[in-house]
């Protein structure tokens, strides 16, 4: 077992450490140093006591390690953000949110969605998180998370009922446009460098896709 004076030369001021599948932080409540494996199960309960802006994802009661986006996925995200935000702010729709912010879908899933969209007629799920499903969520692919984004989370998306998703490929120049159909993700277009996409959920927003590129 380390000494506390080991882990703090570990940490180097850091408030977590990654190593070997092991997630090392400081527990303020507990005043002492936690080791978290994550291949362990977890809950929601559980997902809350690691420390603010810890790496993670709950999948399936799973802790899933998400890396730094690379500068392609934050020019994307901010871009389509800014224009998903003014349009709705602009129209009263609702609220437009973007990674990291915990969205609690279950006790077993607390997702961090690239970005979300919450409609006016949805806001009970804004607390002091997000507590249930957004109306529609946009994932920017990265090959650490493809996987993950295509195949589980999508999966959950529509059995959470969540009506839209829209998935972007930045190295493919590709959109893929999904609809929840009886809690199944269906694919209605996918566009491959240009086209305009037409969401489902925020009333009359359309998108000139060959501009994220």
């Amino acid at each position: 077992m380390f000494e506390l004076a080991t882990f703090d030369k570990l940490l180097k001021n850091r408030s977590f450490l990654f190593v070997n599948k092991q997630f090392i932080f400081w527990d303020v409540n507990e005043r002492n140093y936690v080791t978290v494996d994550i291949e362990e199960s977890y809950s929601a309960q559980d997902y809350d006591k690691l420390p603010e802006n810890a790496p993670f994802q709950l999948i399936n009661s799973k802790l899933f390690f998400m890396p730094s986006p690379t500068i392609l996925h934050q020019d994307i995200l901010l871009f389509l953000a800014s224009e998903m935000r003014y349009f709705v702010s602009s129209q009263k729709l609702g609220k437009v949110f973007v990674a990291p912010l915990d969205v609690y879908l279950d006790n077993k899933n607390v997702f961090q969605p690239d970005i979300f969209f919450i409609s006016t007629n949805n806001q009970q799920i804004i607390q002091k998180k997000i507590v249930g499903s957004p109306d529609l969520v946009v994932e920017i692919l990265s090959p650490a998370t493809e996987i993950k984004d295509l195949n589980e989370k999508m999966e959950i998306y529509g059995l959470k009922n969540v009506q839209e998703y829209w998935v972007i490929f930045p190295d493919k120049k590709m959109v893929s446009q999904y609809e929840n159909q009886n809690q199944k993700m269906v694919l209605t277009n996918k566009f491959f460098e240009t086209g305009i996409l037409n969401s489902k959920t925020i009333q009359n927003f359309v998108f000139d896709i060959s501009k994220l590129w």
